[in-house]
């Protein structure tokens, strides 16, 4: 067996998109305390409606929820809820129908259907790489399992799994046993998150694989999806690369994979891009940023300036949804971070400024304040184990108590604000599909 390390692509901009700040370790979370070494101890611990509209959080329309007719927020139909922790937690689950395709949806920095930012629900999308320590994925799934969202339905998130983390290339870290780690990833599909595709071996040779190699992963990967954890072929549409790495032969392994409906791979948000970026004054390194980001659209056509996509065709049909950048707003200047928690709790380690939990709330309320495209976080469940050796000791000083801290407090934060949806990727393009306001 083989086990490395696990890293997310770094933007070459990441350092700041303006003067360099002091540096020094930022703290987790502004009520948690200074740095510590690795704990030890912590625990480890419906169906959609039917109708012409489909059943998407915030919809407003006929058949949201799980029997309500007429019920808008899905809180009052005849199944609310799963029943309890073991069956998914609190709220309506909200499972989206198969793709409806072809889709075709221009970029755009404005609300898709003609919809004003005052009107649409404000989606925050968790995406959670790799998940190769049950510990890590068991405790993400409590936290979201004790929560709802302001309209009732549950809380959801996507986990971008790579599968060959419970066998040829599992981490026996904590004495984590191979069906530990398919265990938890069976709780995830029994909880009603979505799973989507992160490879098969999640190596950094992918960075320069043939074809051949991509689609192999890939294939390989959705094979255990599909006959091990049961999960409807059609409902595991979705796909990242590992370190954020890719070539022209990642999108045709996309495309001629055929199942695969959006990609979260694409970073933006750290030039000037335009239009209308710099021709307004929206670009990174001003109090702008963040307030005006593209929407995800499909790519039938090119990828828009500022896109960090590596030239590669696009793939008409197939939704790009990006990697958007953590920005912190200090006056009227602004610094910018690769939207993973990786390279958030990197910047903390060298920028006394950069607070975990404040960067990710300050970023929430530029989306609040301005177009309200969805705010996409990149984040490990990995990150979040008591186990994992290299986050523990490697390249943060953070121990998993405070990181788990940080990124509960930053949920508690983005539940507070009635517009926030937390919502699947698959979630999140049904409302594009069928855009309706809050």
């Amino acid at each position: 067996m083989r086990f490395a390390p696990r890293r997310i692509g770094r933007h070459p901009s990441l350092a700041l998109a303006v003067a360099a700040f002091a540096l020094g370790a930022c703290s987790a979370s502004s009520d948690v305390g200074g740095p510590g070494g690795p704990g030890a101890g912590g625990s480890s611990n419906g169906n959609a409606g039917g109708g012409g509209n489909p059943a998407v959080p915030g919809s407003g329309g006929r058949n949201v929820g799980a029997g309500g007719s007429d019920n808008p927020t899905g809180a009052g139909g005849a199944n609310p809820g799963m029943g309890g922790s073991a069956a998914g937690g609190m709220g309506m689950i909200v499972d989206p129908p198969c793709s409806e395709g072809p889709d075709n949806l221009a970029p755009s920095i404005n609300p898709p259907g003609g919809l004003t930012a005052d009107k649409v629900p404000m989606f925050v999308v968790l995406g959670f790489d790799d998940n190769a320590y049950a510990d890590g994925i068991n405790w993400v799934l409590d936290i979201l399992r004790s929560r709802q969202n302001p309209d009732g339905t549950a809380v959801r998130a996507t986990f971008f799994i790579s599968a060959g983390f419970a066998s040829e290339f599992f981490n026996p870290g904590g004495g984590q046993t191979e069906d530990d780690v398919l265990g938890a990833w069976k709780k995830i599909k029994a909880d009603g998150h979505e799973i989507a595709n992160h490879t098969w071996s999640h190596a950094d040779t992918l960075m320069g694989a043939t074809l051949a190699t991509w689609q192999s992963e890939i294939a390989k990967a959705n094979d255990l999806f599909t006959k091990t954890l049961g999960i409807e072929q059609c409902k595991v549409s979705g796909f990242r690369t590992p370190f954020l790495g890719f070539t022209q032969s990642t999108f045709d392994a996309i495309k001629s994979a055929g199942f695969i409906h959006y990609d979260a791979s694409v970073e933006f948000g750290y030039d000037w891009w335009q239009p209308p970026g710099s021709d307004n004054g929206w670009g990174p390194g001003t109090s702008e940023s963040g307030r005006h980001y593209y929407w995800p659209y499909t790519m039938n056509q090119a990828f828009p300036t500022g896109f960090a996509s590596k030239g590669v065709t696009p793939i008409a049909g197939v939704w790009e949804i990006p990697v958007y950048t953590f920005n912190k707003i200090a006056g009227d200047m602004a610094s910018t971070v690769t939207g993973f928690d990786y390279n958030l709790w990197n910047k903390c380690q060298t920028d006394s400024t950069f607070n975990f939990t404040d960067v990710l709330k300050n970023s929430l309320d530029q989306r609040l304040g301005g177009n309200r495209s969805p705010f996409a976080i990149g984040a490990h469940t990995d990150n979040y184990s008591q186990w994992n050796e290299s986050a523990n000791t490697t390249w943060t000083t953070f121990n998993y108590q405070q990181r788990r801290k940080a990124l509960s407090d930053f949920i508690d934060y983005a539940q507070s604000k009635p517009e926030v949806r937390l919502v699947t990727f698959r979630q999140l393009i049904a409302w594009l599909r069928h855009p309706t306001p809050l």
